[in-house]
């Protein structure tokens, strides 16, 4: 395939009929699970994302732990 400096493809023998299927069948069968957290039956009040940073004194610098809400 001979793609320009624009990225579309100039490639004039280009067939869709003849690129290969690709299906792959999983290896093993998972069934859905319910996830439990205990936060079913709570109210959300208030909810804004920020980080969790942690304070390396080897290296005197804040780490960051998480991302999260």
């Amino acid at each position: 395939t001979n793609i320009s400096k624009t990225g579309k493809d100039n490639d004039e023998n280009h067939d869709e009929d003849n690129e290969p299927s690709m299906s792959y069948k999983p290896i093993v069968h998972l069934l859905p699970v319910e996830v439990k957290t205990g936060e079913e039956d709570e109210d959300i009040l208030f909810c804004e994302r920020a980080k969790l940073y942690r304070f390396d004194s080897s290296t005197n610098e804040m780490k960051e732990r998480g991302i999260g809400e």
